[in-house]
């Protein structure tokens, strides 16, 4: 958000999210879930993202798998929910969705354990660029 007056950036995303542009309701989400610009208010973080996640936004389908992962004031933590928005994610292109599908994967949170897809995912995210996806790769399959 802006640096200058985060307030008055979320002045204008909530303008556009309510006008439908779909951009701004993961930055909104984000705003919330991070108190920048508003007050942290976890249930109105993940109306946004959720709307967002819904429109094939699959940095909000990320952060609402963690939100799942670990619970929060909005959600309780539920692994199968959170393995949910990872797949999903995942199959959208998300580097970041295949790393935390993979780490489902390997310690069967949401899912059965399977280290061979786990394998999987961590590679298509390798070739992504992520980094995370080369640490876990070399710790568990090195």
């Amino acid at each position: 958000l802006g640096q200058k007056d985060p307030q008055k950036a979320v002045h204008w995303l909530q303008k556009a999210a309510d006008a439908g542009h779909k951009s701004a309701w993961g930055m909104l989400g984000a705003a919330f879930m991070n108190g920048e610009g508003v007050e942290k208010d976890h249930m109105k973080a993940f109306e946004w993202l959720q709307k967002a996640a819904q429109a094939g936004n699959s940095d909000c389908m990320v952060q609402l798998g963690e939100m799942f992962s670990e619970g929060t004031e909005a959600v309780e933590k539920d692994y199968e929910e959170a393995y949910e928005w990872f797949e999903k994610a995942a199959f959208a292109g998300s580097k970041e969705g295949m790393v935390w599908l993979a780490t489902s994967k390997i310690y069967g949170r949401g899912c059965e354990a399977n280290l061979r897809e786990a394998r999987e995912w961590l590679s298509k995210a390798i070739a992504q660029g992520s980094k995370r996806a080369s640490a876990l790769y070399e710790q568990f399959f090195g």
